[in-house]
């Protein structure tokens, strides 16, 4: 009854589940009905847990945070440009860190109480920590890493909003911000 006085709430609350349901892929479920597919591990996002994700997170670098469940179809098929794109970044950017927090494993309730700031939406998601301000945002599901420009289209996003732009310059762009920096002299 609660919930239906409430329907945030209940979207809130239903989602996680309507969202693991989904995720199973047919050609690929154990009779308990779960995925056998796994996200695996990764090169360049350091696995978190709760205890970890704060100092992670709130850093004098900018984070990007994706938030999965390791047997998430949707996440496999995400993984693999959320890794090119970190690769991108990190031959441009040494002030630019990765993370991933599994939510199945660690349970988004024991998150949401924590760390209210990363409970919009389902997964997968991805979130954003400018190091300046810590001003958290949440990367829009567009661009966390879907199809053939989903590596493209992260690095974009980051590029755009990263608290080091300087980093993201083409070589020519730098030179010139420093001849420029001469001739003031």
């Amino acid at each position: 009854k609660s919930l239906a006085k409430h329907p945030i709430a209940a979207m809130r609350f239903l989602a996680p589940t309507l969202c693991a349901v989904l995720a199973l892929d047919d050609g690929e479920v154990t009779k308990e009905g779960h995925n056998t597919k796994q996200v695996g591990p990764s090169k360049h996002y350091k696995e978190l847990e709760y205890e970890t994700l704060k100092k992670f997170a709130y850093s004098d670098k900018d984070a990007v945070i994706v938030f999965y469940g390791d047997t998430c179809k949707f996440c496999q098929e995400i993984h693999p440009q959320q890794e090119k794109a970190a690769s991108k970044i990190l031959k441009k950017s040494e002030n630019v860190r990765f993370g991933r927090i599994d939510l199945w494993r660690e349970g988004e309730a024991k998150l949401y109480n924590k760390f209210p700031e990363f409970q919009n939406g389902g997964i997968p998601k991805a979130y954003f920590v400018k190091s300046s301000d810590h001003t958290v945002y949440q990367i829009p599901h567009g661009d966390i890493g879907w199809g053939d420009k989903g590596a493209k289209n992260l690095y974009k996003w980051i590029k755009e909003n990263t608290a080091f732009p300087d980093d993201f310059k083409s070589k020519k762009e730098k030179r010139t911000k420093s001849k420029e920096a001469v001739e003031e002299l």
